[in-house]
């Protein structure tokens, strides 16, 4: 066995297990870009393998990497740099729950209002 189909079947075999644990179902052929060991789709979600790999190694609940995902995407919608997995599981500083609420309330209504000006900018450039 070469040492390339080494890390193929260890990527796998980690997907397999990360897919037991929390109830996905199995399709090793779901590596974006082919590129096992790199991103892969599962559902809803968009999980790498190091992700994966933490995990499977620490054994974590599925709730706990639900809401560190979670985290992760409102922190994206708001442009705040988010923990890898691993940082969030050992405690890394991060927002509370309220205060990441509250963010994304504001950024929602700040991005409705975004839309009533463009409206409103549009029919005054009908008007001319």
């Amino acid at each position: 066995m070469s040492l390339k189909s080494d890390y193929i079947n260890a990527c796998n075999a980690y997907l397999k297990a990360f897919c037991e644990m929390y109830g996905f179902d199995y399709y090793p052929d779901f590596w974006i870009g082919d590129e096992v060991g790199g991103v892969i789709e599962l559902g809803d979600y968009f999980v790498n393998i190091n992700t994966i790999r933490t995990a499977v190694d620490q054994n974590v609940p599925r709730e706990d990497f639900v809401k560190w995902y979670d985290y992760c995407m409102d922190c994206g919608t708001l442009d705040i740099p988010s923990p890898n997995f691993d940082s969030w599981l050992r405690g890394c500083p991060r927002m509370s729950d309220e205060e990441r609420r509250e963010l994304m309330e504001r950024s929602h209504e700040i991005e409705k209002m975004k839309e009533e000006l463009r409206k409103l900018i549009e029919e005054k450039r009908s008007e001319f």
